[in-house]
């Protein structure tokens, strides 16, 4: 019904300060860093153009998650997509960063001595969902959205978007990345997984 009316619930009349509640939330993740700034894909918009990143940075809350294995870092971040979920299917779209770890930073990691990954090159992806019932899916294949990213001390990082569902919020994902040492065509050593801790896929309080 209309103002006054006997209707439907409507949430803005009992959260008069709803909007300014969103805003100095909004605000505050934009001063403490947990909202960074990007640049577009120059596909899309000229390369000087930049937006605000909505995907968190900070690591240690639920839905961010980072590991290094062999001195290949793997960092998670997920965001929940209101616009795409409705009632059965909750979605969320998450980014994977991969960065291959400086010669210093590997010594310092694992002592002097030690192996150092100079190259490696992914070949296969594997993921492990577990929903809010317990319920798992998993997924696996080769590369990454179509691509095999090759990691090299002169181009150590690589960052890519995907998405998946959850039926039953809150959900929680994680994997592992086969990589092989030097590339896939002309491998100078092992292939081991690098691991992707866990991270939450789940609706937050505030969505922006």
């Amino acid at each position: 019904g209309g103002p006054g009316g006997s209707g439907g619930s409507r949430p803005w009349v009992t959260m008069p300060d709803g909007v300014l509640r969103w805003m100095e939330a909004y605000l505050c993740n934009l001063r403490n860093g947990q909202f960074g700034i990007s640049g577009y894909p120059t596909t899309l918009a000229g390369p000087e153009s930049t937006a605000i990143n909505l995907y968190p940075s900070t690591i240690g809350v639920p839905n961010v998650s980072e590991a290094t294995t062999k001195g290949i870092t793997v960092s998670a971040k997920a965001l929940y997509i209101p616009e795409k979920s409705d009632e059965l299917q909750r979605f969320y779209s998450y980014s994977i960063r991969y960065h291959l770890r400086t010669v210093e930073e590997q010594l310092a990691m694992y002592g002097e001595g030690a192996t150092v990954t100079r190259s490696a090159q992914l070949m296969t992806r594997y993921w492990h969902i577990t929903n809010g019932r317990g319920e798992v899916e998993e997924v696996e294949g080769p590369g990454v959205i179509g691509e095999h990213p090759h990691l090299t001390m002169e181009e150590p990082t690589y960052v890519y978007q995907s998405c998946t569902g959850v039926g039953f919020p809150p959900g929680r994902m994680k994997g592992h990345f086969k990589f092989v040492i030097g590339s896939i065509q002309e491998p100078t050593g092992e292939e081991f997984d690098a691991e992707c801790a866990e991270f939450l896929l789940d609706i937050p309080d505030i969505i922006f």
